[in-house]
């Protein structure tokens, strides 16, 4: 009972809840009337939709000085949204980055998912930087869409790299703290907000 009550729970986890790109359509005020007001009133009610436009509003204020509201029409943002412990039992994730270094990973892998993407992020220690870590990434879905790959902390970039044609990218000589992703391509990006190592 407790394994199906597990995997229900799962598979209705925020089922009534508009997709992220909704939401991010809704705040940017790109929604007809009628869809506008649907999600108003859902946002009303639900406390998972209210914090995530919160978090949106706030991340896109602190990137407001690089992003003009010109680029910002044009750009589409998706929010990925962290898959729950325990609550994952109907994801299928996605193998571990293929260069993935031997040894332990300091934790669990974190698991997001947006639209049709699922990004798996490994931590592990860096065996070149001592007390600094290494970020094992692979995105999966989008039909291959070619994306770079930004790791930022208050607001700053610290490392970009590409991602290469199966998904993986990586970052090394990180020091612990919290970070923002964003993956971009030309009209797309992809952020994960506030993950820490």
């Amino acid at each position: 009972m407790e394994q199906i009550s597990t995997q229900l729970a799962a598979q209705l986890y925020r089922i009534d809840c508009p997709a992220s790109e909704d939401l991010g359509e809704y705040h940017l005020k790109m929604l007809s009337g009628e869809q506008a007001q649907g999600i108003r009133q859902h946002v009303s009610i639900c406390p998972h939709c209210s914090w995530e436009l919160a978090q949106l509003e706030a991340y896109l204020t602190d990137l407001a000085p690089e992003i003009t509201f010109s680029n910002r029409e044009k750009i589409h943002i998706l929010v990925a949204k962290l898959i729950p412990r325990g609550l994952d039992a109907s994801f299928s994730p996605a193998p571990f980055p293929a260069f993935a270094l031997r040894g332990e990973a300091d934790s669990e892998p974190l698991m997001y998912e947006v639209d049709d993407y699922q990004l798996n992020l490994e931590i592990q220690d860096d065996p070149m930087k001592p007390g600094h870590k290494s970020i094992l990434g692979l995105l999966v879905g989008g039909g291959g869409s070619v994306f770079e790959a930004q790791l930022r902390q208050n607001g700053r970039s610290l490392q970009q790299t590409t991602i290469d044609d199966i998904g993986n990218f990586v970052f090394t000589g990180v020091q612990p703290g919290t970070y923002d992703l964003i993956l971009s391509q030309h009209v797309t990006e992809i952020h994960v907000q506030a993950f820490q190592i």
